[in-house]
């Protein structure tokens, strides 16, 4: 390291509030935008600008996401700070953030100045903070640390984007957004903001650049680029599903990064693992959600009638047909699991610092997991409000953490979350109520549960240093599946019909709202005639559709007594958006 330097600037550029940007219209096209000036805003504009600043043109001619990894790792072109052979490094660059280290004030200044000034123009109302702070070369962590609290800081006395959009009653609003109109759209002869008007000049831009990331894996294939042909597919089908996925545990490992490695007071050691790091999970998630399609659309199927709004990180967010969104949700999830567990190849460098990393983190488990919210909807029902549900429901899933944990090796008398995926689900049949507080708390009958929601999808194996598993093996992926399977078979005679009849099916859903006793003795009712259909794989215990809680758990946000827990209602309801595995019986 050149002597004559020892203080360097870290420069933070994050966005918040994304999925409020991105859902806050109803309109697909706008959505799409969004998520693509989103993504722009931490990448190919932070690259532009320090392209700029260093007169490195390099930096600015990538094309896809491969290249683009490849130039963040490549030193001739993203040179380290400390040589001072040019004014600004790029740790990470991702979408809707940023960590840039500079030589000089003046430069954190430069780079937090015009990104900011380039939002206003080219993505209003996106909510983008800037801060930078100085640091000691040898006391990196610190800076790190120092950085995100300012941020937090700083963020907190912004105002929010929306005072930018102030209106008089003499101004019309947008048709679209509610924000004031700017512009007229001569096409559908209406009033829209300006807002609007930059989230769908860059539509097509978004959906070039996902299929670009396609195509890196399966060339020959892509997602509908066409917006109306999108939208027309979308309004004939019977169902779509917003997903959104997160990963697991990545605070944790965020906040002590430096205990995970071998030299943990080496600045250069933390910015390279760092940058890999993030690299490499982009990749993770990126595969895991290829690998997702491959194994739900057949290689037949050559346009994708899919919608990627996030895939970057540990953020997967897309809108998609209902009917194979749980089942793609959790093939994504094992499939993240399996990515994260296994060294990724950048260039021709092999990246193994997620599974190391992850072994330190959480005990020798070498691999991260995730949680992931599927929302299922009518097709012309808000988008805003469908992801406030995928939402909520991506909450319920993460509470695994606090069921699923082991025993720190350390502290005995502490436990800390053992990596595990999970997937919760709604179908919405009734628009009429749409907060999931509200939903659930409809399926409380007496002092019974009707849903036994999320379920674990990390294979049990897996979970063997669990401290408790009945949770996760009575929660499971496969409890669900099974009694899926079951409904959706077919009769052996005639495979035109199911096994189980539909009216016998409905008869159980309808007597589960009536209370244990009465849907226990509807069962008995039915259950020797369809023994050999193999009925009883709907028992949740021996001779009953239901089993006793487990002791210590938490089943509702309430201190309601409960003692019964059923997963029945959830396969009937899950039985029609997973139909692939059927078989005669």
């Amino acid at each position: 390291m050149n002597e004559t330097q020892e203080t360097f600037y870290l420069v933070l550029l994050e966005t918040s509030g994304n999925q409020n940007y991105i859902f806050s219209t109803n309109k697909l096209k706008e959505n799409i935008g969004a998520s693509e000036l989103t993504y722009r805003v931490g990448t190919q504009w932070v690259l532009d600008l320090v392209g700029n600043i260093n007169e490195t043109p390099e930096l600015t001619q990538w094309q896809n996401s491969q290249e683009f990894r490849e130039i963040l790792l490549n030193s001739e072109i993203n040179p380290q700070i400390e040589d001072l052979k040019k004014p600004v490094e790029i740790i990470i660059a991702t979408s809707g953030k940023a960590l840039l280290l500079t030589k000089s004030e003046e430069n954190a200044r430069q780079i937090i100045k015009n990104l900011t000034s380039r939002a206003l123009k080219e993505a209003p109302g996106i909510d983008l903070c800037g801060v930078f702070v100085e640091f000691e070369w040898n006391n990196l962590v610190e800076g790190i640390k120092a950085v995100y609290q300012k941020f937090q800081k700083v963020h907190s006395q912004l105002s929010s984007p929306l005072t930018r959009f102030l209106q008089l009653p003499i101004i019309e609003p947008c048709k679209n957004s509610g924000y004031p109109a700017s512009y007229f759209d001569n096409k559908r002869k209406t009033v829209i903001s300006k807002i609007s008007l930059e989230k769908q000049q860059q539509k097509e831009e978004s959906l070039k650049r996902f299929n670009k990331i396609l195509a890196i894996y399966q060339p020959n294939r892509k997602f509908i680029e066409d917006i109306n042909k999108l939208e027309k597919k979308f309004d004939n089908l019977d169902w779509l599903a917003i997903i959104h996925a997160d990963g697991n545990g990545l605070g944790q490992i965020f906040l002590n990064f430096q205990n995970y490695l071998e030299k943990p007071n080496d600045s250069r050691e933390y910015i390279k693992k760092l940058r890999e790091f993030s690299l490499a999970l982009d990749i993770c998630t990126e595969k895991a959600f290829i690998t997702a399609i491959e194994q739900n659309y057949p290689q037949s199927t050559q346009e994708i009638p899919l919608i990627p709004l996030i895939i970057g990180g540990d953020d997967l967010t897309i809108v998609c047909e209902g009917k194979k969104a749980i089942k793609l949700t959790k093939d994504f999830l094992e499939n993240f699991e399996k990515e994260t567990s296994q060294a990724q190849k950048i260039g021709e460098n092999p990246i193994e610092v997620i599974p190391e990393l992850s072994a330190e983190a959480f005990q020798g488990v070498n691999h991260l997991s995730a949680c992931a919210g599927v929302a299922i909807i009518k097709p012309h029902f808000p988008f805003s409000v469908a992801y406030e549900l995928a939402e909520d429901l991506i909450k319920k899933a993460k509470q695994v953490k606090n069921y699923v944990t082991q025993t720190d090796e350390k502290e005995k008398d502490e436990t800390q979350p053992l990596p595990c995926s999970a997937i919760d689900f709604h179908i919405l049949y009734d628009s009429s109520d749409v907060k999931l507080s509200s939903i659930r708390g409809k399926l409380k009958i007496k002092d019974t549960i009707l849903h036994n929601r999320p379920y674990v999808v990390t294979p049990l194996e897996k979970l063997q240093k669990a401290d408790n598993k009945d949770w996760a093996k009575q929660h499971h992926w496969n409890v669900l599946e099974k009694k899926v399977k079951i409904i959706n078979a077919k009769s052996k005679e005639d495979i035109q019909t199911k096994a189980l009849p539909s009216s016998q099916i409905h008869n159980l859903r309808t007597a589960l709202f009536s209370g244990k006793e009465v849907a226990d003795a509807q069962y008995q009712l039915i259950y020797h005639r369809y023994q050999e259909q193999g009925i009883k794989k709907l028992e949740d215990s021996e001779n009953s559709l239901y089993r006793d809680k487990l002791e210590g758990y938490e089943y509702t946000d309430t201190k309601d007594n409960i003692t019964h827990i059923t997963s029945v209602l959830d396969a009937i309801d899950a039985a029609e958006f997973l139909t692939e595995e059927e078989e005669n019986v």
